[in-house]
């Protein structure tokens, strides 16, 4: 594999893959050490695919949530909230393609290390916050 085609939105993805077709769904987290005292946990959801021509076409979208000085606990009240709804959003994401007609299969294909990723978001989904509760479902898109 030669390239990658980063999507910035769920939409694009569609009109480059179009289902039926396998695509791979995959939800990854780390600690990360930023600049300042507070570490923090590092999301990514990504959705990969192969068009007509064969490249690899990837829709990635990342949350960075900021953690305790000891990562025992979420610095912000909501923390938990939104690190639980982003599970949960990935569940809909799999639900949701599947509807369309894709095969949704968990995991992703190796990228080379030197790939400079660009991040965009699943459209499909609708975030709603009310003080520290946040809530995710498939929206209009």
């Amino acid at each position: 594999m030669d390239s990658i085609t980063f999507l910035t939105d769920l939409d694009d993805f569609v009109r480059e893959v179009q289902p039926p077709t396998t695509v791979r769904l995959n939800l990854t987290q780390r600690l990360a050490k930023t600049n300042g005292p507070l570490p923090a946990r590092v999301l990514t959801l990504v959705l990969q695919g192969f068009n007509d021509q064969r490249q690899l076409v990837a829709v990635a979208q990342r949350w960075i949530l900021q953690r305790g000085p000891t990562d025992e606990d979420w610095w912000t009240p909501g923390g938990q909230s939104l690190f639980d709804r982003i599970f949960e959003a990935k569940d809909l994401l799999q639900r949701y393609l599947t509807i369309m007609g894709y095969d949704v299969r968990f995991g992703q294909v190796a990228i080379a290390k030197n790939v400079e990723w660009m991040f965009g978001e699943f459209n499909c989904l609708e975030w709603e916050r009310e003080g520290d509760e946040y809530r995710v479902k498939i929206g209009g898109g």
